[in-house]
């Protein structure tokens, strides 16, 4: 049987169902430090695909009440936000990244507060236009580490809840034990045992879990 990888679905990344994984407890903890100071003040938070930076800058914005976007309206951004989470900025227009540079001088200004998300660092070299990029780097960076066992077994049970399925536990330790350990991997892998199970109307199984492993590894 031919297995169907349609990965419409997404996964519920809103505020109220974040999970505080044990690899987010250094960005945890750099966000907290921020609202201990009067002065302008940021991070950067990197990591790679599929790692939480979304559901972590998601729910740290509802909590401070910081304003959040992806980056694709920051031409958009009305000036007069004192707190903003900008997600994703690896892939920014010239223009965003010219929008950004003047929502930095805002912020800094007001002695506000901006937080943002990409999977990769910030350098010295980064193609990025010059003075935006200097701004950036002055602002502390921290990087969420790779997940452990106990944080991919949140996430394998957070997305199967996502797309209502049950997964059992020697089902989550014969994945963990073969899968590639890269959430957004992970994350397909669950949504292709969803569509399986639906297709053949039946829980998800072990051997359900290896075809659908064995037909992943075979597509890469």
């Amino acid at each position: 049987m031919q297995l169907i990888f349609d990965f419409s679905t997404s996964p519920d990344v809103s505020a109220a169902s974040y999970l505080p994984l044990a690899s987010h407890q250094d960005a945890l903890q750099q966000l907290q430090q921020l609202k201990d100071k009067s002065s302008f003040r940021g991070a950067r938070i990197i990591g790679e695909k599929g790692s939480g930076k979304t559901h972590l800058l998601k729910a740290w914005a509802a909590v401070t009440g910081a304003l959040y976007d992806t980056g694709e309206t920051l031409d958009e951004l009305p000036q007069q936000n004192n707190a903003v989470a900008i997600d994703g900025i690896d892939d920014l227009t010239p223009s965003q990244q010219e929008s950004l540079f003047h929502l930095y001088n805002h912020l800094q200004k007001q002695n506000g507060l901006l937080v943002t998300t990409g999977e990769k660092p910030i350098t010295p070299d980064t193609p990025m236009l010059p003075d935006l990029r200097t701004r950036l780097l002055t602002l502390p960076q921290v990087e969420i580490t790779p997940p452990t066992d106990a944080d991919l077994t949140q996430l394998l049970v957070k997305w199967a809840q996502d797309q209502n399925l049950t997964l059992k536990p020697d089902v989550v330790k014969y994945i963990l034990a073969r899968a590639e350990r890269s959430p957004n991997k992970l994350q397909k892998l669950v949504q292709q045992l969803d569509v399986l199970s639906l297709v053949e109307k039946k829980g998800v199984t072990l051997p359900l879990a290896r075809r659908v492993l064995t037909a992943l590894n075979d597509n890469e």
